[in-house]
């Protein structure tokens, strides 16, 4: 190696693989000293991919603590292998890697102390117990053997540097005899490596923390955790956005909303077991949750939309169950699958919940469907929103399958088409082993969305005209878009004929949803308010589609997207632990409360709105200013005085379900 990188270089590989190799044994010391032998009897598949997922993080840390040394090192007066500086510049480096390893020796200290105490690796949360420093310190002085652990870091400054001096920092006096052409070509390949090393696996997302929570157990997430690594990963997420106080005077009117069983204001006990209270009972039914991209409802033939743009979706929501007031939590693609994953809205105003590690664990109606196999079918990378996390910590023994693992080609940015991810879809469910055991599967597409691709291999599917007045008419921006929409309902048309095909699909059921809606570029399908407040943001069809046993209706009433999960589970006959927002729409203590909550997270402070079946709220949080009829065909009118009952009751809610959800995001944690 000495000869194929140089010297210089050299030393830097010696740095990766010393602070490699030590946080190796650091990291199996970690695993067998909290080894849960009431879980584990021996090592499991699981145990050995996490400590491969811990590795590949280990080497991104080294890599990291290497390039100081690797770029300063390009100044000859820091260059320890250059000879007319070749002491000092030694010294200098053993005494900066020497402090760097120690400090990392104790972040390792900090971290075992803080997951034996915490059950959690260390995270940015640690930087709470600064604002109580000397009550802290006297804790950990009178917790832990702080004597011991001072000297045993004393003898580890000595340590450090013995080894760093004998073993990194030392090479053989050979002049570096590589020619120019050599220097150039190895440096662009050792750049590789170093990209490769920092990228951590070879996909169009990087290396993500929320790859190591893909059991759902606690132990193996943090068995795959760097502490420095996951440190950073939540320092922008360490503090927790809500208001206790203020979750407190909203709790008596948001517990009776929600139909909690227990009231408990002192511990915020949102918890309650909702039974199966359903219309009719389906006998153990597969279910399928297509989560479509950007399915605004104002885009349907099914809310006035004469463009024929949906043409299959209409059909099938002519034929099921249609719910014409389905709304959205917000905008954005990962809050939209994080609502109606757990069932609460994704409150957060800079990153989506599904980026932030320390509220990855979320309890979902998901698990409650007892014997169903589970399924989530994305085109793209999971890596994308750090959305992996939510689903595979969460939702148990769950079969993620996403792009690499088609035998489609992928077409965009977004993995494979809509066209072969249905397809893909299709046969994979066809070649279930255990046929005899239902299955939930999530299918979410992606092909509505810029750059708006339509591929080559395109079934009998062909682009139609349109003129741009019509095109504007109806909310169009562009004709692209258009055929891009009616793609992907054409893609939905294959999937249907596909499952038609299969031994279960009268015993299937298929709801159909938009992630988010879309702006509604002012088309004429819409009121005058809707325009005004961008409604279209947060409306989106939801179709309930299972021609054997429910008969066409069509439901006027508000429905939320943190509701679909509750509801499929009081459908499908199971009860279920709900600590979320969502509820079971068709549960009769709610007839006389259906409200639904919506927010504009890109605000600041937010926008946030109440709707009910015919009016809504809105405002600010704790300053709620207006009320407005949306379904009127008359221009916006602000009519809060005219029914100040009503608008007080709707602003308290809506305060206390904005202020209460902020909680529970951090409270709903999963119950196996």
């Amino acid at each position: 190696m000495l000869k194929i990188v140089g010297p210089r270089v050299y030393i830097g590989f010696k740095i990766i693989s010393f602070f490699l190799l030590f946080s190796i044994l650091l990291r199996l010391a970690f695993a067998f000293y909290f080894y849960p032998i009431d879980k584990f009897d021996f090592v499991t598949s699981d145990f050995l991919k996490a400590i491969y997922l811990g590795i590949k993080f280990d080497l991104r840390v080294s890599i990291l603590l290497s390039l100081p040394y690797l770029v300063l090192s390009l100044i000859p007066k820091l260059n320890p292998t250059n000879s007319n500086n070749k002491k000092n510049s030694k010294f200098f480096w053993l005494i900066i890697y020497t402090l760097l390893s120690f400090i990392l020796s104790q972040i390792y200290f900090l971290d075992f102390g803080y997951y034996d105490y915490l059950k959690d690796r260390l995270n940015a949360t640690v930087l709470q117990f600064l604002d109580n420093l000397f009550i802290s310190l006297e804790m950990v002085w009178q917790t832990y053997p702080i004597f011991w652990v001072t000297v045993l870091s004393l003898a580890l400054i000595y340590i450090f540097y013995v080894v760093l001096k004998k073993f990194v920092f030392t090479f053989p006096s050979e002049p570096d005899d590589r020619s120019k052409l050599q220097k150039w070509v190895f440096s662009f390949l050792i750049f590789i490596f170093l990209v490769i090393g920092m990228y951590g696996k070879f996909s169009y997302y990087p290396l993500r923390w929320s790859e190591v929570f893909f059991s759902g157990d606690r132990y193996i997430a943090a068995l795959g955790t760097n502490p420095l690594h996951y440190f950073f990963d939540t320092l922008t997420n360490r503090s927790k956005n809500y208001d206790l106080n203020l979750v407190r005077e909203h709790y008596n009117l948001v517990s009776t909303y929600l139909g909690v069983d227990e009231p408990d204001i002192k511990n915020l006990n949102f918890k309650r077991i909702q039974k199966p209270i359903a219309p009719l009972k389906l006998n153990r039914p597969n279910v399928i949750v297509i989560i479509m991209e950007s399915l605004s409802a104002h885009r349907s033939g099914l809310f006035g939309n004469k463009s024929d743009a949906t043409p299959v979706l209409d059909s099938l929501g002519n034929n099921g169950w249609n719910f014409l007031k389905n709304y959205t939590p917000s905008e954005g693609t990962a809050r939209g699958v994080f609502a109606t994953v757990t069932g609460v809205a994704d409150i957060n105003k800079d990153r989506t919940s599904s980026r932030n590690p320390l509220i990855v664990d979320q309890n979902t109606a998901a698990n409650y469907l007892t014997n169903y196999e589970r399924y989530y079918f994305i085109g793209g990378s999971a890596n994308w929103g750090n959305i992996r996390g939510v689903l595979e910590n969460n939702i148990k023994n769950l079969k993620l399958y996403e792009e690499g693992m088609f035998d489609s080609p992928r077409t965009d940015v977004w993995g494979v088409s809509d066209y072969h991810l249905f397809k893909e879809t299709a046969r994979i469910l066809n070649m279930r082993e255990n046929k005899n055991e239902p299955y939930l599967a999530f299918i979410q597409t992606a092909g509505f969305h810029r750059p708006y691709t339509i591929p080559e291999d395109r079934g009998d599917f062909t682009n139609k005209d349109l003129s741009l007045a019509e095109l504007k008419k109806w909310g169009f921006e562009s004709l692209e878009e258009y055929n891009s929409m009616r793609f992907t309902d054409y893609s939905l048309r294959v999937f249907i004929e596909e499952m038609q095909k299969q031994e279960g699909f009268d015993n299937t059921l298929f709801v159909i949803l938009g992630d988010h809606g879309l702006p509604d570029n002012q088309a004429q399908n819409l009121t005058p308010t809707e325009i005004r407040f961008s409604i279209e943001r947060f409306h989106t069809p939801l179709i309930f589609y299972m021609p054997s046993q429910l008969k066409p209706q069509t439901f006027e009433f508000v429905v939320s997207q943190q509701d679909i999960l509750p509801t499929i589970a009081a459908l499908t006959g199971h009860t279920f632990i709900n600590k979320g927002i969502g509820r079971n729409i068709f549960d009769p203590q709610f007839i006389n409360q259906r409200f639904i909550f919506s927010y504009v997270y890109y605000r600041n402070p937010h926008t946030i709105f109440l709707f009910d079946n015919d009016y809504f709220v809105t405002g600010t949080p704790q300053n709620i200013t207006s009320m407005y009829k949306y379904t009127s065909p008359e221009d916006p009118e602000d009519i809060n005085s005219q029914f100040p009952e009503k608008f007080e009751q709707m602003s308290d809610l809506l305060n206390g379900l904005y202020e209460t959800t902020k909680y529970i995001l951090h409270n709903n944690k999963k119950e196996f």
